[in-house]
């Protein structure tokens, strides 16, 4: 059923040498054309990973791969480059919901002034920001928060209130348990979530993101 198709997409991207790169987006609307454009940017991030490791630029590819449509084509999208040798998350966001970060200080949203959405080509920013060992970071589509009766500004609290609550736990934990507090979303919904681990427990000290992502709709239907 076209329905059942929409324009979610995902991926983490192994950059070696203790960094990943991790990408949410949404195309607009359902059905084929939507999977269409979602299939396109997830293959233009891989094709940009493979030559450069700046978020800003893997998102400018995106704008362009959209302007050379026949029709009119927007998305959003935030691509986060995470180095555990630096210690350092870089975040590059185009209209996409807020990334939340957690540590030991407490849960806060980055990019809440988030730049152009994608096919609206601009100048876009790079945030920078330290990551702390046993922190977790959440990437994920409007589809987690947006709720018909509920402003989004009071979703967006709650998640980060549920982030911080649930500071310490996996990676897996945090998706499911955020997936669990919303309910059954009335669109498609994506949460990518990394941790870093203390640096006591990885092997020489090395501190690895533990990545995990859940679909929620099929989360749900797995414990209809």
């Amino acid at each position: 059923m076209e329905g059942d198709v929409a324009g979610d997409f995902h991926d983490v991207v192994d950059l070696h040498d203790g960094r990943a790169a991790l990408v949410v987006g949404d195309a607009p609307g359902f059905g084929p054309v939507a999977a269409e454009i979602a299939d396109e940017l997830r293959a233009e991030v891989r094709r940009g990973f493979r030559e450069t490791d700046d978020p800003v630029e893997i998102l400018e590819r995106l704008d362009e791969r959209l302007t050379r449509r026949p029709e009119l084509t927007i998305a959003t999208a935030v691509c986060a480059v995470v180095d555990t040798n630096e210690r350092t998350v870089r975040i590059a966001n185009a209209g996409h919901p807020p990334v939340v970060i957690t540590d030991h200080s407490g849960a806060a949203m980055l990019n809440g002034d988030a730049d152009p959405l994608l096919g609206m080509p601009a100048r876009r920013r790079l945030v920078t920001r330290p990551l702390a060992h046993g922190g977790a970071m959440h990437l994920y589509t409007d589809g987690l928060v947006e709720r018909r009766g509920t402003p989004l500004d009071e979703s967006l609290r709650e998640l980060v209130r549920l982030c911080r609550d649930l500071d310490g736990s996996s990676a897996a934990e945090l998706a499911r348990r955020t997936t669990e507090r919303f309910g059954a979303p009335a669109d498609d919904a994506t949460v990518l979530s990394v941790t870093w681990a203390p640096a006591a427990a990885s092997p020489a000290g090395c501190s690895c993101p533990d990545i995990d992502d859940v679909r929620p709709r099929e989360e749900i239907a797995s414990r209809a």
